[in-house]
């Protein structure tokens, strides 16, 4: 999906067609996993916006923040929280800035942050109801959700580890997911 903004669109705007056409449409087509390819050269710092044309955005790290919060809203509710983001670009890694590391701790963070609702527990099948394909009562379901911290499939207990340093580059990133394999790795699949 391709939503044209003009350079210089201001804040406010870009959140309210980010609402009304992406979530909107996202809604409506019920994904089972969404795909994030997360570039942040739409960051006020990014170099695209330098020079007198200022043809790029001007968001921030906030910004990045809201759009990753609201994205897996949608995850939550129609793909179970399946999301898969992949770091795009962004350029300024100046030491001053560093848009592009502000940037994508940001929306790490609101990825590692997130809280899923789910149900304290789910009340057993009837016999009778499963070999009949209908559903349960729902007075019969819990009515009071949890908030927990979201699973990491790949963690061995399934949460994540609040205790890991978060990475700050996409360097940092790649050695974050090599330990993360490895302890998925010792993971007893069969039980």
């Amino acid at each position: 999906m391709n939503v044209p903004l003009k350079g210089g669109t201001k804040t406010p705007l870009f959140h309210t067609k980010f609402k009304q056409e992406v979530i909107t449409k996202l809604k409506e087509f019920k994904p089972e996993l969404i795909m994030l390819s997360a570039g942040f050269d739409a960051h006020k710092d990014d170099p695209i916006r330098s020079g007198e044309a200022k043809v790029g955005l001007s968001l921030s790290e906030a910004d990045f923040t809201r759009l990753t919060r609201r994205l897996l809203k949608v995850a939550e509710r129609h793909a179970g929280g399946r999301v898969i983001s992949v770091l795009e670009g962004g350029y300024d890694v100046s030491a001053g800035t560093n848009a592009l590391q502000s940037s994508f701790k940001a929306h790490t963070l609101a990825l590692l942050n997130f809280k899923r609702v789910v149900p304290e527990k789910e009340p057993p099948i009837k016999k009778e109801e499963a070999a009949a394909g209908t559903p349960q009562d729902a007075s019969q379901l819990p009515q009071k959700p949890v908030t927990t911290p979201r699973a990491s499939p790949l963690s061995p207990s399934h949460v994540v580890n609040p205790v890991r340093k978060l990475p700050t580059s996409p360097g940092e990133m790649v050695i974050l997911v090599k330990q993360t394999t490895d302890e998925a790795d010792e993971v007893d699949v069969d039980n």
